[in-house]
């Protein structure tokens, strides 16, 4: 799950590199676009507490 709070750092110092224009819509669809992305490439996810 570190990668995943990485990426939300990268995402917060560069927005828009990621998303285009800074906005909450746009996170969303980023956020979902990696999930598909990562259960695609059957990656899985880890529960980190």
């Amino acid at each position: 799950m570190s990668n995943f709070y990485t990426l939300l750092i990268k995402i917060y110092q560069k927005p828009g590199l990621y998303l285009g224009s800074p906005s909450l819509s746009n996170l969303y669809m980023f956020l979902q676009g990696y999930g598909f992305a990562r259960e695609e490439q059957a990656v899985g996810c880890v529960n980190e507490v």
